[in-house]
């Protein structure tokens, strides 16, 4: 598998994606999109202490917005991302929200050698497959999977738990 070659740089700007990609995207079914949202309001915070990031979500009714820090820092910074390609939301309850977003191109996730490599492996575009579910209130579990447009071939997966906190302290 490809995981164990991703930079620190491109996780961190992979995991502050992960709601803002799939929950945020706009449709004609505004009221449908906003389940998952407005049962979870508030500020969601998770910490990969092996890359030293921390990754953070501020959820409203209508939208949820990303932000990143390394461990180190004092504050978050936005990551205001809107990838292409085309959604398809499986499922979206007032706990649970699972989505694939195909075809974004790799340019617009990865550079340097990781972009290098994925293209020379014959990879130009991937499918990204999202699962959360809120676990009372306290908790957001996520999984992502990059996949290989169109086929089950796995490029990188991330997952975890994101915990409820009073406040995040932006930049």
């Amino acid at each position: 598998m490809y995981q164990n070659f991703i930079s620190m740089k491109k996780i961190i700007f992979i995991l502050s994606l992960f709601i803002l990609a799939s929950c945020s995207k706009d449709d004609d079914s505004q009221a449908v999109e906003q389940l998952f949202l407005s049962n979870n309001v508030g500020f969601w915070e998770t910490t990969f202490n092996d890359l030293g990031v921390n990754v953070a979500d501020e959820i409203t009714p209508t939208k949820a917005k990303s932000y990143s820090k390394l461990i180190s820092d004092n504050c978050y910074t936005s990551s205001n991302v809107q990838l292409s390609g085309d959604l398809n939301v499986d499922k979206h309850t007032a706990t649970e929200y699972t989505s694939v977003l195909s075809n974004v191109s790799v340019e617009e996730i990865f550079s340097g050698d990781d972009l290098d490599y994925l293209i020379s492996e014959g990879i130009n575009f991937i499918d990204i497959a999202s699962s959360y579910g809120s676990s009372g209130n306290n908790y957001i579990s996520f999984a992502e999977i990059y996949y290989k447009a169109g086929t089950l071939y796995e490029v990188l997966n991330v997952s975890g738990n994101l915990g409820k906190v009073n406040l995040i302290v932006k930049c």
